[in-house]
């Protein structure tokens, strides 16, 4: 399953880049929630192979996640793998300059069913794929809402 959105933001793709570049306060945020965190790679020098495993509470269950960097091209995007859980995931972001301080950011998820498990359940999240994109849109919305608070702050 398959599912992207985008959203306009009002600052140069450098500066979005940037932020989704920012491994370490990912990573802080995930903490506050209270997942466990272990990186293998340097963060300040991020390129392809760089991987975190991920642990934490969800939903009344312990999961666990890895993620890694597939693909790094600042400022133009990065590709994220993500397996656990039955499921097999790839997260494309990538960023468009469209004018002299705005740019486009984009957000495309395929999410594949691993066990037959996964695979029911993503009936079930085919059903509600509307509300998915949604969500996803809202996530967006709410990054480029912080990204441009920064940003001004910043300058």
């Amino acid at each position: 399953m398959r599912i992207g959105a985008r959203e306009d933001i009002g600052i140069p793709a450098e500066a979005v880049f940037a932020l989704l570049a920012d491994f370490a306060a990912h990573e802080q945020g995930a903490r506050r929630r209270g997942a466990t965190i272990l990186c293998e790679g340097l963060r300040d020098s991020p390129e392809p192979g760089l991987a975190w495993d991920v642990s934490g509470h969800y939903r009344g269950k312990q999961r666990r996640l890895r993620l890694v960097l597939e693909a790094y091209d600042p400022p133009i995007g990065m590709v994220v793998a993500i397996s656990g859980g039955g499921f097999e995931s790839r997260v494309d972001l990538g960023v468009v300059a469209m004018a002299r301080g705005r740019s486009r950011l984009l957000a495309d998820l395929e999410v594949r069913p691993r066990t037959l498990g996964a695979r029911i359940l993503m009936q079930s999240l085919r059903l509600g794929r509307a509300a998915l994109v949604r969500r996803l849109q809202a996530r967006l919305r709410e990054f480029a809402a912080r990204a441009e608070a920064r940003h001004r702050a910043g300058q």
